[in-house]
């Protein structure tokens, strides 16, 4: 885990997800995710109360180009620990999309900003695939 934000997750990491470690009660990771969440044009969809939320967005750009328009997701989970929440965010299906692989740093860079300045510590890992091991 690191301190710094990574870098948009490599085009080859499929259903990327990154975890973040915060020395907080899971109630003030989530509420930070959902503010960076919100705050980026994605819109709470499900809600597994203090566990998580997913949340989408609707690309209308793509809509008044004349094509389907791409739905952003977000998964967010958190596993509280005694000392530490485990907040694991994924982005399913964010794929190779520029523009969602830079949403997803500036939903991070944000998440995180808002807890240290709160006085919260955060480590943040690497990007990682949200598929299920085989």
């Amino acid at each position: 885990m690191s301190e710094h934000v990574p870098a948009p997750w490599p085009v080859s990491v499929p259903r990327p997800t990154v975890a973040l470690a915060v020395a907080g009660p899971a109630e003030a990771a989530l509420g930070a995710l959902r503010h960076a969440v919100e705050a980026e044009g994605y819109r709470i969809t499900s809600s597994a109360g203090p566990a998580g939320f997913e949340a989408s967005r609707t690309s209308w750009k793509d809509l008044l180009g004349g094509s389907l328009p791409q739905r952003g997701l977000v998964v967010a989970g958190v596993t509280p620990g005694p000392d530490r929440t485990v907040l694991r965010v994924g982005f399913p299906t964010g794929g190779n999309d520029w523009g969602a692989r830079q949403r997803a740093v500036r939903v991070l860079s944000a998440t995180v900003g808002a807890l240290r300045s709160a006085g919260i510590a955060v480590d943040v890992g690497e990007w990682e695939s949200g598929l299920p091991a085989r």
